[in-house]
């Protein structure tokens, strides 16, 4: 058992504290695997699901040049005829070791880093895509390949890439990617992090997003003889005038505010988080805090703040970025200390928010 202990980095020289947290650890685990088997029992999926698409060009005509999702296209045919439990498995593994990858590197402890990555894959938003198996796992196969390639390619090679990709796909989750590169904050004073993250990480991230939806546009131009048209179902609100814009502003504020309530359901839920920001912001230096806090909100806003030219309606499945911003902010902590994991890890109970149960699963697939 020492060994397990000094693996995880449970370091307590009290032998019953390490054990208290363990448990903790077990019944964490416990949970995720209740969760991947719920999802086994899911037989039915949306209606739109590609399970239900009589071939590949039935998805090319009625989605492509609606949603621009091309690599959905081209690998029809493979995602298809993989069972949904499968690739249902699959999405929930690869973002579980996406957030891993990403905090492992900024807080370096790995009995913290795992049960902090269980509380993120029971984002109640993110279950609402195990609807769609076959339609979503493209994107995470993506996600899982961003994190082998995040080291190998200059970031603005990486960031190209992946706009592209995630645009082929569904783009809200290259929101996600600045997480990768939280380690390098570790490493170099502030001027240096002040300076890669101006010059660098912000502008190859933006960058990365406007030419994927370009290539994406000149794709859906070159087989349909026009850009892509939004379908109806999403309330898309040009902007023709100031008035357009301000109205779509109040659009992403609204949608902001009902989806940060829908996080923080009641006011202890506050209270809990503005205790877990002060655990985890104390003692840290300054670089390490207000930089990292910044890209945190960053991924919190950037969805509602990339729909304004087209003031679409935000659906809260879509919304996975703005929870993974504001839980990072409680929760990723760099070189984390011993009293913060002690500290933190009880907070878990209380802001881990069940999804959806397969009963109500079923309820939504069958409406």
């Amino acid at each position: 058992m020492n060994k397990i202990f000094n693996f995880l980095n449970l370091n307590n020289e009290y032998k019953t504290i390490n054990y208290l947290y363990f448990t903790l650890l077990l019944f964490s685990i416990f949970l995720a695997l209740s969760i991947f088997y719920d999802i086994l029992q899911i037989h039915i999926y949306r209606h739109d699901a590609l399970y239900y698409m009589p071939n590949a060009e039935t998805y090319y005509q009625s989605k492509v040049q609606s949603e621009g999702r091309w690599i959905n296209y081209i690998f029809f045919n493979l995602f298809t005829h993989i069972p949904g439990s499968f690739l249902s498995i699959f999405i929930l593994v690869s973002f579980g070791y996406f957030i891993f990858t990403a905090i492992y590197k900024w807080s370096q402890n790995y009995y913290y880093v795992l049960i902090v990555s269980l509380l993120f894959i029971q984002i109640p938003s993110f279950y609402d895509l195990i609807t769609w198996p076959s339609t979503v796992a493209p994107i995470f196969l993506v996600l899982f390949l961003s994190i082998f390639l995040q080291k190998r390619l200059n970031i603005f090679l990486y960031y190209i890439l992946f706009g592209i990709l995630f645009f082929g796909t569904m783009s809200n989750y290259y929101y996600l990617l600045p997480l990768l590169y939280l380690s390098y904050f570790n490493d170099n004073d502030w001027k240096q992090n002040l300076k890669f993250v101006s010059f660098k990480l912000i502008p190859a991230w933006a960058i990365g997003f406007i030419i994927g939806y370009i290539i994406t546009q000149l794709i859906i131009y070159l087989n349909f003889n026009h850009f892509m048209t939004l379908a109806s179902w999403r309330g898309p609100h040009y902007i023709h005038s100031l008035h357009d814009l301000v109205e779509n502003i109040l659009r992403s504020i609204n949608y902001l505010e009902r989806d940060i309530k829908s996080i923080f359901i009641n006011k202890w839920l506050v209270v809990l988080f503005i205790f877990s920001l002060i655990v985890a912001t104390t003692d840290r230096k300054k670089d390490l805090l207000f930089i990292p806090l910044g890209i945190f909100s960053l991924v919190v806003l950037i969805h509602y703040i990339t729909v304004l030219p087209v003031g679409i309606y935000i659906s809260p499945r879509t919304i996975v970025a703005t929870w993974v911003g504001i839980l990072a902010m409680s929760f990723f902590v760099p070189s984390i200390k011993n009293w913060q994991i002690y500290l933190l890890v009880m907070c878990y109970p209380k802001f881990r928010q069940v999804p959806l149960k397969i009963t109500q699963l079923f309820d939504i697939v069958a409406s």
